[in-house]
């Protein structure tokens, strides 16, 4: 019978190992990684990726069956993968006009890793110190339609730099 340490540390390899095999998937699909495990504000994201003027915040489940690995991300997982992408947004200003969006990649043995875009709905809503725009004035969707209305599934925010992708979960 194996210790709690020893499970938990069987559970970090598999997880180390896909989140390695994600990376490769999303390689394969043009994506180029920015980060890894990076953590921050009380939450964590497996992979930061960017393709074109789209930065990714992955989240990987390695489960026993694709259905399993779908089902695994919870509320909660996806409002701390949400503050964690603020914090990872206000710390790259570079990345002020990309769109955001939380993808998911899930992965089953005897399966091909499965990768999902805009998994679910990133919570962007930013104030205090993580607040974007730095003081700068913010739009009302009301002063600036055409910046609130330029493409179905896209929403930006107050700040008028920052895009979010806002589409339901695929399934």
């Amino acid at each position: 019978m194996r210790t709690a340490e020893a499970r938990r540390r069987a559970t970090d390899r598999r997880g180390r190992w896909a989140e390695r095999v994600a990376l490769a998937l999303l390689m394969l699909k043009g994506y180029r990684p920015l980060a890894r495990r990076y953590a921050a504000s009380g939450g964590e994201i497996d992979l930061v990726v960017k393709r074109g003027g789209t930065i990714a915040f992955v989240e990987v489940k390695a489960r026993g069956s694709l259905d399993a690995a779908r089902e695994a991300i919870s509320a909660r997982k996806r409002q701390r993968l949400s503050r964690a992408a603020r914090a990872w947004a206000a710390r790259n200003a570079w990345a002020v006009d990309k769109a955001l969006r939380a993808d998911a990649v899930f992965i089953a043995p005897n399966r091909w890793p499965e990768h999902v875009a805009a998994a679910f709905e990133l919570e962007m809503e930013l104030t205090g110190p993580l607040d974007p725009c730095g003081g700068q004035e913010k739009s009302r969707p009301e002063e600036r339609p055409e910046v609130w209305e330029e493409t179905p599934g896209v929403q930006r925010n107050r700040c008028k730099a920052w895009t979010v992708l806002n589409l339901p979960m695929s399934g």
